[in-house]
């Protein structure tokens, strides 16, 4: 079985990296590395070489031309990047299938040549509700693009089957990335120090991860957010980790580029990008996570760390009880860091599977993958 996985950042490539290594060790499938969107772009990071230093051999290279975070900037990548799998899956052999997850629009663009071409989507993290960003549509959109589903739990599973996708092709197997927190060996704060040059005492300084909400009307950004932090800076330091290339994310950039000159660098750091050993290990350090990243949902309650999560960026998304919501507010901020200082509950996880990269494997093999879907109907209350 020839299988085609596609990844477009850092976040959705970390998510991937295990059920991507474990799947090149298996004799019946046959992976290609096909990079795109951030991990080709120098201003993110150039997040291809974490694949590469991961022992990966990249096949195939299709570039976004991410040259700018207008709405307009937006449209011209997705074009692009629709112009280059079109140009990509016409001149290669095609494969049996490709795997993609989550909901960015490069990846949004790599489904819908796929789907036109034929070529059956193995779809990874459908279902989820984040009701201020773009991320919203585009996930159900690349939903009903795609013959086999893998959700991070059974509401986001009945969810897809809610969009008219076979219940026998949409399986819970809960969120790979809590898998690999559990199954790693993270590193200690003295190790993190000499990588990033700043003192990092454990439990003494907060991870801040904070992208613009693309369909909010509010165009505060992170501004409150950095103001907020001012409070603090006496007590703890800060690591801020780049935004990802939405629209409006340069605003973003040059918000924490103004931040950091008046805190200081032996006070905060900023890390454009950032390897998910060490993301999770940085977090797993500090006081805690700030900001609107879907990792502080997923990811952080099982580095038992608790989380602020501001605006409308993750609204209706599935969360625990270690994530403070609040208002992109600076008093509201404050309140909620505050709190999350003072929580020392047990973590539940909402977001726990049992084995998901083997789940997947073994799912994707027995499958039978084809591009023909027949709807399938839910049953229609009217209310009155």
């Amino acid at each position: 079985m020839k299988i085609d996985i596609i990844t477009g950042s850092r976040a959705e490539y970390g998510i991937m990296r295990n059920l991507i290594k474990e799947m090149s060790k298996d004799d019946e499938i046959d992976i290609r590395i096909v990079v795109t969107g951030m991990h080709l772009e120098e201003k993110y990071g150039m997040t291809i070489n974490d694949i590469i230093n991961d022992g990966h051999l990249v096949e195939y290279k299709v570039q976004s031309k991410m040259e700018g975070t207008s709405s307009i900037n937006t449209l011209d990548s997705i074009e692009a990047t629709f112009r280059g799998f079109k140009n990509l899956y016409t001149s290669i052999e095609k494969p049996d299938a490709v795997v993609i997850l989550g909901d960015r629009y490069e990846i949004f663009a790599a489904a819908s040549v796929c789907a036109f071409l034929l070529i059956p989507i193995i779809h990874i993290h459908g279902g989820e509700k984040t009701e201020g960003n773009y991320d919203e549509f585009i996930r159900h959109s690349i939903t009903k693009l795609s013959t086999l589903h893998f959700t991070a739990s059974d509401e986001f599973r009945n969810r897809v089957i809610q969009l008219g996708e076979q219940p026998f092709n949409v399986h819970n197997v809960g969120a790979l990335g809590v898998e690999n927190v559990l199954s790693s060996s993270l590193i200690g704060a003295p190790q993190l120090s000499d990588k990033y040059n700043i003192n990092l005492e454990k439990g003494k300084y907060f991870v801040v991860a904070f992208h613009p909400e693309t369909l909010s009307e509010d165009k505060l950004y992170n501004s409150n957010l950095l103001k907020a932090l001012l409070s603090f800076k006496d007590r703890y330091k800060f690591i801020l980790i780049g935004a990802n290339s939405d629209t409006g994310s340069d605003i973003v950039m040059k918000n924490v580029e103004n931040f950091i000159n008046e805190v200081g660098d032996k006070g905060s750091k900023l890390l454009l990008s950032v390897p998910t050993l060490y993301y999770h290990s940085l977090i797993a350090n500090s006081a805690m996570l700030i900001g609107n990243s879907s990792s502080g949902l997923i990811e952080v309650p099982a580095l038992d760390r608790p989380t602020v999560n501001i605006g409308d960026r993750q609204k209706g998304r599935l969360q625990g009880n270690s994530v403070f919501n609040c208002k992109n507010l600076e008093k509201d901020i404050i309140r909620s860091i505050e709190d999350a200082l003072l929580f020392d509950d047990k973590i539940v996880n909402p977001y726990q599977g049992i084995t998901p990269t083997k789940s997947i494997i073994e799912i994707i093999k027995s499958a039978k993958l084809s591009v023909h879907k027949k709807f399938y109907d839910l049953e229609v209350k009217d209310e009155k």
